[in-house]
Parts: C-alpha cells; structure tokens; sequence
C-alpha cells in the first residue's frame, strides 16, 4: 500500500477514533466552501509548490478534472485518484495498485480530513474579500485576499491567502504563514474536455464504504511546516 494511500484510511473508521489534528477545525469551512461552487467542464493540469524562505523545496504535479458538481484529482507522484461528488456528498479514493477503493462521507470527520488537505486550496474559503482583478492563462479572474485556514498540515494557524478565481474555480492560490509558503496554479487548462469516464471511478473498480474499515491511523498529509 503506498503511503499517499495508507494516509488516506484514516482513523474514525468502524469505530476507531480519528487521531487529533491541530487544524480540524477548518476541514467542515472546506467542506463547505466546496459545496457551494459548480465547476467549469474543464481537464487541467496543477502544480503545488512548497516554499520556505523563498526558496522551493517541494513540487508536485497533478490532474483535474471538473464538471458541475463532481472534481477528480490525480496525484501526479503516484497512481492514486480521488473522486470527489459534491452532489452526493462523497469522495472515493482509489490506488491503481489496490484490488478496491474507499468512499468516504463529506459530512465525516474521515471525508472532510481528506477534502480538507487535499482541495482546500481548489475552493474560495470564506472571509476573504475581493480585491481586484488579474488574468491567469488568459481568464479574468476575480482576487481576493485575508486570512484563512493554513494549507500546511497539522497548522492551527490562519494563514494569509490570495486567491485568482475563474467561474467558481480557483485557478491559483498562495497561503503564507512565517516563513512558509504553499503556491497552487493551474498550468494548464482545456475547456470542454473532463468526460463522464474521468469524473466517475473506473468501471468495474469494487467500492467499500469507510465505515466496513477498520485500519490503522495514518500520520498528515500535505505541505509540512
């Protein structure tokens, strides 16, 4: 099982306690926030940059996919998926190297830990305000900057963030506390190509409900401080 994977069967299932995290609190604000955004039919591609005194010291590429009411994240470093269904409130995670994946509930500690440290720099947390406009892959975006939840995991700390939106979805994003900085930017972006095969798990994938699991917990995952 990689350890992308291993992260995501998350504690709190079948009964077993989900482990503290500093940050929880701004999970459900994510959760929220997702839920009332209606995505572009859009296939991108997004890069995550951590910085730490200006300096990068970690990048990932990634997939997405968007339409409507549902968003499929690849993971760019390993075969892992995540499939989320704002809709039905879900989210189902999904190793290529597994034999299943694991549908998680939005409105559990489980689904918004994960929608929370994965998507949370995807949606526009409230209290920011808009600030201005700016152009980002050729879309006029709508600015807005304040504080709001860090984007490093197992952070308490509200963070200053800007985010560029087109049509609901966030095209970049920049989170700073101290000395650490979390850059996200869709690098590229094709309108009218997400398909309903690469919004949905593959055909023939077995799904288990979290709750029928009862695994190990798993330590943070996302930017470190």
């Amino acid at each position: 099982m990689s350890p992308f994977l291993t992260m995501v069967f998350l504690a709190g299932v079948s009964g077993t306690p989900l482990p503290p995290r500093a940050d929880a609190g701004s999970d459900p604000v994510i959760v929220a926030a997702l839920a009332g955004v209606t995505f572009p039919n859009v296939a991108a591609s997004l890069q995550v940059r951590t910085l730490s005194a200006g300096t990068v010291v970690r990048k990932l590429d990634h997939k997405v996919w968007a339409n409507g009411k549902k968003l499929h994240v690849r993971d760019g470093t390993r075969p892992l998926d995540v499939y989320v269904d704002v809709g039905k409130k879900v989210l189902v995670v999904h190793d290529e190297g597994q034999p299943q994946a694991v549908r998680f509930k939005l409105a559990e500690p489980a689904g918004q830990r994960i929608a929370g440290q994965l998507l949370g720099a995807l949606v526009l947390p409230p209290g920011l305000t808009k600030t201005g406009s700016e152009k980002v892959l050729g879309k006029d975006c709508d600015v807005y900057e304040g504080e709001g939840p860090s984007l490093l995991a197992g952070s308490a700390a509200r963070a200053k963030q800007k985010r560029w939106v087109w049509k609901g979805m966030v095209l970049r994003a920049r989170s700073e506390e101290g000395p650490q900085v979390i850059e996200t930017e869709i690098t590229s972006l094709e309108l009218g190509r997400a398909k309903a095969k690469d919004l949905d798990v593959p055909r023939g994938t077995k799904v288990k409900d979290a709750e029928e699991l009862t695994l190990p917990p798993p330590p943070d995952v996302g930017p470190k401080q």
